[in-house]
């Protein structure tokens, strides 16, 4: 099955590990880690259009991904049970 996460972009739910809610652990030391990690090798996408909501990591091919929306992590969330 697959979910879209906004802006044309659909994933495998199987390849998806975790959608965050960026307001929630914004702060937080791991997100910085992540974040700065996925940002120096450039596997990091930002189609929140400066309303960064929810962050939405993924493996491919055993590397980690990231996509941050502004689509609200309730939202996604509800449209991968809906599947």
């Amino acid at each position: 099955m697959y979910l879209h996460i906004g802006k044309d972009i659909i994933l495998k739910k199987d390849e998806i590990i975790g959608i965050f809610n960026i307001e929630s652990i914004l702060e937080t030391i791991e997100y910085k880690i992540i974040i700065d990690k996925l940002r120096e090798e450039r596997k990091i996408q930002d189609i929140s259009k400066d309303d960064p909501k929810t962050l939405i990591l993924y493996k491919q091919e055993e590397k980690l991904y990231g996509i941050i929306s502004n689509i609200s992590s309730s939202s996604i969330g509800k449209r991968n049970k809906n599947d």
